[in-house]
């Protein structure tokens, strides 16, 4: 892998961040697409960083330029769990992924690994198990970040590129320097502008396990391949009373419905606004909790090698990570 080119877009978010280094320690040459204006103060200072938009193919241009046969990762994405800013999920997610696929063909990329999410997954009904990708149907799915996400699936698929698919499940953990969704819900919690638990669950991923399994992907043989990341479903409740034990917090004692949150829905934007958050309880993040849907990653487990860190000490290390960017009281 040494000496390879390896350009990820999407380098200042959570898992770009993460996985960065992991090709750093790999010996690869790593290029990172920033937006203008964004901090990339806290990545690694050998990353060489181009500013652009996934939505403007000119802007990204420098990024491929000089390179032979790189790896591409395409890791930019606009993650939304309501219905506005449509335009925006659309022309990033949709728009972004073909403006790379176009670029990847133009400068003879060598693969290209598209970080996609399992919410472009369908699934029938509740309380279910998806073990494998039967395709992308993005007609068949509710809030416009799940369809965006498939519409992309699907031009990856169709793109006739070397590629892989990777379908990460709720990843957490530490080193989030844009204090993601799930690093604002924790961090709500410890502090205590959260207090109670809702019904329901995830299946929740350490991004640093996701990063170095996508580095596998990256130099994997196979191609046309997609793969489900994931670790073990939680019910939400549970984890945050987990991570409110290692903070030394007094844990939660009563979870609402998700009947009773869909009813006081339109007063939840205000109390978000009233604490300067942004709004974390939306039809779409009701929905999937309350589905429960559990997913597996034998395939990746069997090809890959993946593997997964306890979600005990993904809490705890994000906790240490939280307290030194004083998002949470000690």
């Amino acid at each position: 892998m040494e000496s390879r080119t390896v350009i990820v877009t999407g380098i200042c978010g959570h898992l770009g961040a993460c996985l960065s280094q992991v090709l750093l320690d790999k010996g690869m040459n790593v290029r990172g697409l920033a937006l203008e204006g964004e901090d990339v103060g806290f990545l690694d200072p050998r990353i060489p960083i181009v500013r652009g938009d996934v939505r403007d193919i000119d802007s990204m241009r420098p990024l491929f330029k000089g390179t032979v046969s790189p790896i591409v990762i395409h890791a930019a994405a606009v993650i939304s769990i309501g219905k506005s800013g449509e335009k925006l999920v659309y022309g990033v997610n949709v728009g972004g992924t073909a403006n790379v696929i176009e670029l990847c063909r133009e400068y003879g990329a060598s693969k290209l690994v598209y970080i996609g999410s399992v919410d472009s997954l369908y699934s029938k009904g509740r309380n279910c198990t998806v073990d494998k990708v039967e395709g992308f149907f993005p007609e068949k799915l509710s809030s416009p970040y799940a369809k965006s996400k498939a519409m992309a699936s699907n031009l990856v698929l169709e793109s006739g590129l070397n590629h892989c698919i990777i379908l990460p499940s709720g990843m957490i953990g530490p080193d989030d320097y844009k204090r993601g969704l799930m690093s604002t819900v924790f961090s709500l919690y410890i502090n205590g502008k959260l207090k109670a638990g809702i019904s329901g669950g995830f299946d929740f991923v350490d991004v640093r396990d996701v990063a170095s399994a996508v580095a596998e992907t990256a130099v994997l043989d196979k191609t046309s391949e997609a793969y489900i990341l994931s670790n073990t479903f939680s019910n939400t409740t549970d984890l945050l009373n987990e991570l409110l034990q290692i903070a030394g917090k007094k844990k939660i004692k009563h979870s609402l419905s998700v009947w009773f949150i869909k009813a006081v829905l339109p007063f939840a934007g205000l109390y978000f606004r009233l604490i300067k958050e942004r709004n974390l309880l939306t039809a779409e993040s009701t929905r999937l909790l309350g589905k429960n849907i559990r997913f597996s990653s034998d395939k990746a487990r069997k090809e890959l090698g993946y593997r997964n860190r306890p979600i005990v000490q993904t809490l705890s290390d994000f906790l240490s990570f939280a307290r030194k960017q004083k998002w949470v009281m000690a």
